[in-house]
């Protein structure tokens, strides 16, 4: 999402030499969230904490598979 910002804010630096471009606002926002990125607020959870009662309205996954192999046809 960085890269579309720096190209957008790119393209609105041509633009506000035109007359026009993005709203202040709107440009005052994208360049904050390229300097701040936003990172989770709590801690990843470990496999311990996942291990208990899940709510009614939650299904576990099963276990990750392995596909196997397919070969091509010709």
């Amino acid at each position: 999402m960085a890269r579309i910002f720096a190209d957008l804010l790119a393209m609105d630096a041509l633009a506000q030499k035109a007359g026009c471009g993005l709203k202040p606002e709107l440009r005052t926002a994208m360049e904050a969230s390229m300097w701040f990125p936003s990172i989770a607020a709590s801690p990843a959870p470990k496999a311990e904490d996942l291990a208990g009662p899940l709510p009614h309205n939650v299904v576990r996954f099963g276990e990750a598979r392995t596909i196997p192999n397919r070969r091509k046809e010709a």
